[in-house]
C-alpha cells in the first residue's frame, strides 16, 4: 500500500508580506478573541488544495505543473485589505485579500483547476476569492463569541498596506497535521520563465 500525502497547490508570499501581516496578527490579538494565528512561515495563497493522494497520484498533479508552467510568464499580484469569511456576524477565517495585476493569475488558476480535473479530482464548487489566511476563529463559549465585536472594530481601523510582489514559482506543498497545528513543506518548485 502506497503513502498518502495530504497536499496542496499554493504560492509563497513575500518576507515583507510575513512582516507586514505578523504585525496586524500582533495588532488584532489585542482583541483576545479566540483565534488561532498563521506563523508567518506558513502564510501563502492556495491555489488548490488536494487532500489525501497516494504516491501516483501526486506524480500525475507534478506532471500537470510542469507543464502548466513550462512556458508561462511571471506575473504581479497585489496584497491589500483585510477582511474575514464567511461574514463579520460569524467570522471563521481572517484574511489578507490578493488582487492579481494581470489576466495571467487567473489563467493559471483556471489551467490547475481543469488539470486536476482532468486527473480525477473534484471541481471546486465555490467561487474562487485568492487570500491569505492570517488566523482562524474557534469560538467555544459565549465568553469567547463577546470578544468577537472587539475584533471585528480592530479589523475595520486596521489597513494592510498595499504591497505589490512578482510571482515567479508555483509551490506543490505537503501539510502534516500534529496535535499543534500543521507543518508545511515544500514537495516541488516549479518556475515561471516565459
Amino acid at each position: 500500500m502506497s503513502e498518502k500525502l495530504r497536499i496542496f497547490i499554493a504560492i509563497d508570499t513575500p518576507p515583507e508580506f510575513k512582516i507586514q501581516a505578523e504585525r496586524i496578527q500582533n495588532e488584532l490579538a489585542a482583541s483576545n478573541a479566540p483565534v488561532k494565528w498563521e506563523k508567518s512561515t506558513k502564510l501563502h495563497l492556495t491555489l488548490k488544495f488536494l487532500g489525501n493522494v497516494d504516491t501516483a497520484l501526486k506524480e500525475k498533479v507534478e506532471s500537470k505543473l510542469q507543464h502548466i508552467t513550462l512556458n508561462r510568464r511571471p506575473f504581479w499580484l497585489r496584497y491589500n485589505g483585510l477582511g474575514c469569511f464567511p461574514n463579520t456576524s460569524n467570522p471563521r477565517i481572517i484574511w489578507i485579500g490578493c488582487n492579481p495585476l494581470s489576466s495571467d493569475f487567473e489563467k493559471l488558476h483556471r489551467s490547475i483547476e481543469n488539470a486536476c480535473t482532468e486527473i480525477g479530482f473534484e471541481r471546486e464548487k465555490r467561487e474562487f476569492h485568492p487570500h491569505i489566511t492570517i488566523g482562524r476563529v474557534k469560538i467555544r463559549s459565549g465568553k469567547d463569541r463577546r470578544t468577537i465585536p472587539d475584533l471585528i472594530k480592530k479589523m475595520e481601523n486596521l489597513t494592510f498596506d498595499a504591497l505589490e510582489n512578482e510571482v515567479q514559482s508555483v509551490l506543490l506543498m505537503k501539510s502534516e497535521l500534529h496535535p499543534d497545528g500543521s507543518v508545511y513543506s515544500i514537495l516541488k518548485q516549479f518556475s515561471l520563465t516565459s
